[in-house]
């Protein structure tokens, strides 16, 4: 999967949020498809994590 996000936020403002969520980098991308690949894995809406990883991209 390649994901390499290295970013730690403490205490953010807001408006800080709201900018990364606006401006997602394409590793915060990467972990967003991963948390969903996850998720459809728990759901048994695929038979692996990599199978739904593929199946977002």
């Amino acid at each position: 999967m390649g994901i390499e996000y290295n970013n730690e936020y403490e205490n953010i403002s807001l408006e800080e949020n709201i900018d990364i969520i606006n401006n997602p980098s394409e590793e915060l991308i990467k972990i967003v498809k991963l948390n969903v690949a996850i998720l459809l894995f728990s759901a048994k809406r695929v038979s692996s994590i990599e199978e739904a990883y593929k199946m977002l991209n």
